[in-house]
């Protein structure tokens, strides 16, 4: 039988290859570790995660093993590490148990929305603040933000084409509407007044005017008249 030695050659190079698997760039942890603290509120002065140099506000069991540079619990299960740097450290040994498989909480096909539901309380703006620093949309997976560096979840949608515009509807078509109408009856003309007539003017006022009224000369003919008192006397006789 004739043995492919070529063959056996690849195959042994990819099965070592295999066994080494390629571990998570540590830029990228230290990246996913400062926009947690930042989201968590680390470095602002009376929470948590300053007071307890917590920068990822890191939770334990009191029956759990200690954390390199544990000292204590807080009241609410906070871990309280000597400084800084050992809350630091913590941290990114958590993020890596995430994306190795080691944790029991999160694996690697989590996207950073479903991360944030388990991690925080108070998950949208969590996520929102994790994303924004990062520069990643929220339903980027751990695997494809750690081992590709590229977000394999954004979708690009082809844009649609604009809308026809309606078409304008046909002009009215005049519509000619003969109207009949019933004339109306012609209107009575209103009755004339009665015809009053008046008699001519008889009776006592033409009774007395047709008296013969004797007036006595106002001056006696005799009388000498003088200026103007014969004037007046003319005048009454004409």
């Amino acid at each position: 039988m004739r043995i492919n030695y070529l063959a056996v050659a690849l195959l042994m190079v990819a099965t070592s290859n295999k066994g080494r698997a390629q571990g998570p760039d540590t830029a990228r942890i230290n990246d996913l570790a400062t926009a947690i603290s930042h989201a968590e509120g680390f470095g602002i002065r009376g929470t948590i995660p300053s007071r307890y140099h917590n920068p990822g506000d890191l939770k334990a069991h009191p029956d759990s093993a200690p954390l390199a540079g544990q000292v204590r619990l807080g009241k609410a299960g906070h871990i309280v590490f000597k400084d800084d740097e050992a809350g630091k450290a913590a941290l990114r040994d958590y993020i890596l148990k995430m994306v190795d498989g080691r944790s029991s909480h999160f694996h690697p096909n989590m996207t950073l929305s479903q991360v944030a539901r388990i991690y925080a309380e108070d998950w949208r703006p969590w996520v929102k603040a994790v994303c924004s620093e990062l520069g990643v949309p929220p339903t980027t997976t751990l695997r494809a933000y750690f081992h590709t560096g590229a977000v394999l979840s954004t979708v690009s949608y082809r844009q649609l084409p604009a809308p026809k515009p309606a078409p304008l509807p046909p002009p009215p078509v005049p519509v000619e509407v003969s109207m009949s109408f019933r004339p109306l009856p012609a209107a009575t003309p209103a009755p004339l007044p009665p015809v009053v007539s008046f008699a001519a003017p008889r009776g006592v006022l033409e009774a007395v005017l047709d008296i013969p009224v004797h007036v006595p000369p106002l001056v006696e003919e005799d009388v000498p008249q003088h200026g103007k008192l014969r004037a007046v006397t003319a005048l009454l006789r004409r």
